[in-house]
């Protein structure tokens, strides 16, 4: 949810790095960038309890009649982050978060000359989340 704003930089980036990549290749510069997916860190816990609480205002939605409390209080404990946490990272091929560290590691990659013929390209660190 409420991912649109999100969704549309990502492919702003894809735009922009193919673009660059070729208005710069002329001068001898190269442009990639990378494209994390799900990765430890303070984003990943907002946005794992903001998923956790869309849902449950969903929920709440769904049964909700004149006696309800207002959705603007529904919150969610541990239990639904877990639960969250646990359906997020299930959608990866490797079951698991990835790290920053993993990502450096492309971004070396990328700065180095093993990756001199590579410009233009997004390189997707995922674990297999779209595969």
């Amino acid at each position: 949810p409420n991912m649109l704003a999100y969704a549309a930089a990502k492919h702003a980036v894809l735009g922009m790095t193919r673009t660059a990549a070729k208005d710069l290749a002329a001068i001898g510069v190269r442009v990639c960038a990378v494209a994390p997916g799900l990765l430890e860190g303070a984003m990943w816990d907002h946005q794992v309890r903001c998923q956790a609480t869309c849902r449950k205002a969903a929920e709440a939605a769904a049964g909700r009649d004149e006696s309800s409390p207002p959705l603007a209080e529904v919150e969610v404990d541990g239990a639904d982050v877990l639960a969250q946490e646990q359906r997020m990272i299930a959608g990866t091929a490797l079951k698991r978060l990835g790290t920053l560290d993993e990502v450096a590691s492309v971004v070396a990659f990328l700065c180095s000359d093993d990756a001199s013929y590579l410009t233009g390209n997004v390189v997707v660190i995922d674990g297999g989340r779209f595969c």
